[in-house]
């Protein structure tokens, strides 16, 4: 499995985007398999899917990934985890790409998106924050009083939560 990884990986930086997306679809097929629905390596590999579609361009795709992972990462470990924060500040990555395009500035996306700057480390992009508060804000209002309604059907059965 480890070599897969690293097949995506070097697929990725050589611009091999279609071939790093395979790659990290066939990953992510295997965890699954492997351990089910709720374990960090699943949670992990559709993070890493949702990279691939991002850097595709496929962002309502890669969305879809990254909420996927979130709620599995905080079924397994609760809001303040550093995965927690890492899948956030990809989500919002995505926010910021979909509004520079929706304001037709696609020129710059691909220096943000692919040019490992600050955004990608996690240092300070600015829709950050905003999407931690939302989803932070959602989940503390509910989490406690909801006993899990904060999930979607398919987080909280997998976390045990009918």
């Amino acid at each position: 499995m480890h070599a897969t990884s690293m097949l995506r990986s070097v697929y990725a930086s050589q611009g091999r985007l279609d071939d790093a997306l395979r790659m990290s679809k066939k990953v992510l097929r295997v965890l699954r398999r492997v351990f089910g629905d709720q374990h960090v390596d699943v949670a992990d590999a559709l993070d890493c899917v949702g990279q691939a579609f991002s850097r595709k361009g496929e962002l309502d795709r890669a969305m879809e990934k990254y909420v996927e992972a979130h709620e599995m990462y905080v079924c397994l470990y609760g809001d303040a985890h550093d995965r927690v924060a890492g899948v956030l500040n990809n989500m919002a990555i995505v926010f910021g790409q979909c509004s520079l395009l929706a304001c037709g500035l696609q020129g710059r996306i691909g220096g943000r998106a692919r040019g490992g700057g600050a955004a990608e480390k996690g240092q300070g992009h600015p829709r950050q924050e905003w999407v931690r508060a939302q989803v932070f804000s959602q989940r503390q209002s509910h989490a406690a009083e909801a006993g899990g309604e904060h999930l979607s059907a398919g987080a909280r059965r997998g976390c045990g939560i009918s």
